[in-house]
């Protein structure tokens, strides 16, 4: 879906680059000025992301947008009072997905959002307290578009982004009647969305199509994991719509009709590897 790059991240103070927009920066912090030493070294490209507070001189990774773009140095002048002044020229929306452990300059891996026609969209899921950062995707190509939640609890965000999408593609957590009480599910459940609160989901966005994928299924001796006939039935308390259950090797065609094909599973072939 998205190419997945790893690039020194120089952050902006005052302004936002946009792809084929081409600048002149004028850069004088020591992380920045190693980051474009760095990228001269290689192929030339930089993230470029701009940081929430302009009078920041030494930004932390969350003081800094996590949408940005990448640009390609075009030209790189070193004045006599140290600083570096630098044209740029945007090529591709990116979104920061993490920061590497990198010290001399800001280094982040970032996902292209937008190529060929093809955008891209990340938005923050809450998949509990403790798993961040955790985001959904979005991705629109000639005038169709397909959401995907990623791991998350029921969250209106989904909601919100899913709005009249072809394909809305959810994860869903299954538990066994009379399991719930356990702490180690209750633990799991936390942080995932179950059949019905998929299906409010669906209901409220109104996707063409609604589907499953990731099952989390839990299940232990005397608790059988959920039929599937069951997830169905929960998710229709509130969806009653087109409802694909998802498994490996499942194809959504999307043009005026959406076509699912379940492709044969080669020999040998292990589900989920």
């Amino acid at each position: 879906m998205s190419d997945i790059r790893i690039l020194p991240v120089l952050p902006l103070r005052d302004i936002v680059v946009f792809p084929h927009m081409v600048v002149p920066l004028f850069v004088g912090r020591e992380k920045s000025v190693k980051a474009l030493e760095e990228v001269m070294r290689g192929d030339k490209q930089i993230l470029l992301a701009t940081q929430r507070n302009s009078t920041d001189d030494d930004p932390q990774p969350g003081a800094i947008y996590d949408v940005g773009v990448i640009a390609t140095v075009l030209q790189l002048l070193k004045l006599p009072d140290g600083t570096v002044k630098v044209l740029v020229e945007g090529k591709t929306r990116a979104a920061l997905l993490r920061f590497t452990q990198r010290h001399d300059f800001f280094e982040a891996e970032a996902a292209v959002l937008e190529e060929d026609g093809v955008r891209v969209t990340s938005f923050a899921v809450n998949h509990g307290p403790l798993i961040r950062p955790a985001v959904g995707y979005r991705v629109d190509y000639a005038g169709h578009s397909v959401l995907i939640s990623g791991d998350t609890k029921y969250d209106e965000r989904v909601i919100a982004h899913g709005k009249g999408v072809d394909l809305l593609i959810h994860e869903v957590c299954t538990t066994p009647a009379g399991l719930e009480g356990f702490p180690q599910a209750k633990a799991v459940t936390a942080h995932h969305t179950s059949p019905e609160e998929a299906g409010q989901v669906f209901a409220l966005a109104q996707p063409r199509m609604a589907a499953f994928t990731h099952f989390v299924e839990l299940a232990r001796p005397g608790f059988p994991k959920v039929p599937t006939a069951e997830i169905e039935i929960q998710t229709r308390r509130h969806w009653s719509g087109p409802l694909t259950i998802g498994e490996d090797l499942t194809r959504f065609t999307i043009a005026d009709a959406i076509t699912v094909t379940r492709l044969p599973q080669p020999d040998g072939y292990w589900p989920g590897f």
